[in-house]
């Protein structure tokens, strides 16, 4: 709810008040809003593999037993690769099982640019 109220903010701030000794144009507008945006969304929701990856193993419907998540996007934590292997899987299709993943993690998922997911069951 804060990300929200500080999101209203500057974009008005953004609307409202011309850049520093110019005038203020649509174009530049439209890239302080994109900019401010950006900088809200990584500052108010960032997201570590670590935070991925204790969710997943506290989740009571994956129960994995092998759990990996590795932050492929330079560290700044914007794009993950996630290995999972549940016994929760035996039995379902491949996008049923990605299904699961996503709703263990989707607040996580609403904070990042893209995840990769490899799903196994134990042998």
């Amino acid at each position: 709810m804060e990300y929200l109220v500080v999101l209203f903010v500057f974009l008005l701030v953004a609307l409202v008040v011309p850049p520093e000794g110019g005038k203020q144009t649509k174009y530049h507008t439209h890239a302080q809003i994109y900019i401010i945006m950006l900088r809200l969304r990584y500052r108010l929701l960032n997201v570590a593999a670590g935070d991925i990856e204790a969710k997943l193993r506290a989740d009571l419907t994956l129960k994995p037993t092998v759990v990996t998540v590795k932050d492929i996007s330079s560290g700044c934590g914007s794009f993950f690769h996630v290995d999972i292997t549940s016994p929760s899987f035996q039995g379902k299709k491949l996008v049923d099982q990605h299904r699961m993943v996503n709703e263990a993690i989707k607040e996580e998922i609403r904070a990042i640019h893209g995840l990769t997911i490899n799903t196994r069951t134990p042998k």
